[in-house]
């Protein structure tokens, strides 16, 4: 295990997002850090990042179905904040 502040650069807050491989099917690393940010991009409520994080995750849904059809695999994702006090 690893302090989480050696990630962070500095900072008191980041994003960590969990996901299985289906979901990883869909994405780059590059573009699903990008979806991430945007998520919790600018001012917010916790309502808006929901609904963002939501439709990013349906994107995701659509891909996977697009893909696969009824045998999609698994496209299980988590974004979660971390914040450290310092």
């Amino acid at each position: 295990s690893r302090p989480l502040a050696d990630y962070l650069d500095g900072g008191s807050e980041g994003l960590i997002c969990l996901a299985s491989d289906g979901f990883w099917d869909h994405w780059t690393f590059e573009d699903a850090m990008a979806e991430v940010c945007e998520v919790h991009r600018g001012p917010g409520t916790r309502a808006t990042t929901k609904k963002k994080a939501f439709e990013w995750f349906d994107e995701t849904r659509v891909k996977g179905a697009e893909a696969f059809g009824d045998h999609a695999d698994n496209l299980t994702s988590i974004i979660a904040t971390v914040s450290i006090s310092k």
